[in-house]
């Protein structure tokens, strides 16, 4: 009878593994249990390109993913199954960095190298805007729709965040704060824009072009991602000293150390790219940490890292699919990761008495169905 049950518990077992792996045409599939969690999936799809280095990613409006490939100057498209297309930008050295989706049904993105910001369009037709302030070190990086249906970029090399509107009107302004080294920026529940710069401090810069600076407790926290997060806050990656921060509208900064470190990282993380889930969690790539991080609105953190033999592998930044799963570019292996997020726990209202009877009649009746067979 023992033996009966064991093989019953391994065939479930087997059921439920492949279940979870699922089937499709994939680089490889591998089933995270990582601190606890169940249930994940992370999927590896690498691209033909090479080099590449891709760095910004965004959810599209046609239903993809849509990336930037720095080295390869180009702007790619991942179906949410895996299928990848690229688009090279008319200039070269284009350098394309952040990217996200436009009031007008596009993609726009920074090409820092080309001092340009483009426009492709999701049947991959390029448009290209060419800022006014020429440069030899570098132009628009990365960008987010801003609320009031502009885009608004920043330029790391100019100490200037930008505007650009759907017609591809652009217009600079200079940051007051010196030095700013302006890096990541999101649009906040506010109807500001909010931006991290390099020489450690967060600003807000509203759509008139007012700036306001705000500091970071921390010493050289190299502050990179921004997004809008729980709590009605603005949420950031520090680079330099492995924490997450969080920023309230009134300015207030609270500091949450990524701890424990991702396996084997040596206890480096480096978190760069961070986005809110849409299971409310804040989801970061960790460059040097060779994971994918979640982190509760109090702190708690869990890692997901990428599989061997990509464990020395670079996440960079991070978006939401359309899928609700999460999606994120690799640096040193030129890839685009997918992770399912940990399922919900499923609460079951209470039964009846009439109800539990008639369950476990069935339970019983299945129970001794498949010890006959067996």
């Amino acid at each position: 009878m023992r033996d009966r049950l064991a093989r019953v518990a391994r065939f479930a077992r087997q059921v439920v593994s492949s279940a979870s792996l699922g089937r499709g045409s994939v680089a490889f599939a591998i089933a995270l249990v990582p601190l606890g969690a169940s249930g994940q999936v992370m999927t590896l799809f690498q691209l033909p390109t090479n080099p590449s280095d891709p760095s910004g990613i965004a959810s599209g409006p046609d239903g993809n993913l849509w990336f930037t490939e720095n080295t390869a100057h180009q702007v790619g498209r991942i179906t949410t199954d895996g299928v990848i297309t690229e688009f090279s930008t008319p200039t070269i050295p284009s350098g394309p960095g952040g990217i996200t989706a436009g009031p007008d049904g596009a993609l726009w993105f920074g090409e820092e190298a080309g001092n340009r910001i483009g426009r492709i369009s999701t049947d991959g037709l390029i448009t290209e805007f060419p800022m006014p302030t020429p440069t030899s070190r570098g132009g628009p990086r990365e960008i987010a729709l801003g609320p009031d249906g502009n885009l608004w970029f920043t330029e790391p090399f100019k100490d200037m965040v930008g505007r650009i509107t759907p017609a591809g009107v652009v217009t600079e302004f200079d940051i007051p704060f010196l030095p700013a080294i302006p890096q990541g920026i999101a649009a906040g529940p506010d109807g500001n824009l909010w931006f991290t710069t390099y020489s450690g401090w967060i600003g807000r810069v509203t759509t008139a072009g007012s700036f306001t600076q705000f500091g970071i407790p921390s010493i050289a926290p190299y502050p990179y991602g921004i997004t809008s997060g729980p709590g009605g806050a603005m949420w950031f990656t520090e680079t330099g000293i492995q924490k997450i921060g969080s920023i309230t509208m009134q300015g207030v900064v609270r500091e949450f150390p990524i701890d424990p470190p991702p396996p084997d990282s040596g206890g480096t993380s480096s978190p760069a790219g961070i986005i809110q889930g849409p299971d409310g969690y804040l989801w970061f790539a960790e460059f040097f940490g060779s994971s994918v991080g979640r982190m509760s609105s109090t702190g708690v953190v869990t890692h997901y890292p990428l599989p061997p033999p990509y464990v020395t592998s670079m996440p960079f930044a991070i978006a939401v699919g359309p899928d609700a799963n999460i999606w994120f570019t690799e640096w040193r292996y030129r890839l685009i990761g997918r992770l399912t997020i940990p399922a919900a726990p499923v609460v079951v209202p209470a039964a009846s008495p009439l109800a539990l009877v008639v369950l476990a009649i069935l339970i019983v009746s299945v129970g001794f169905t498949v010890l006959r067979r067996s």
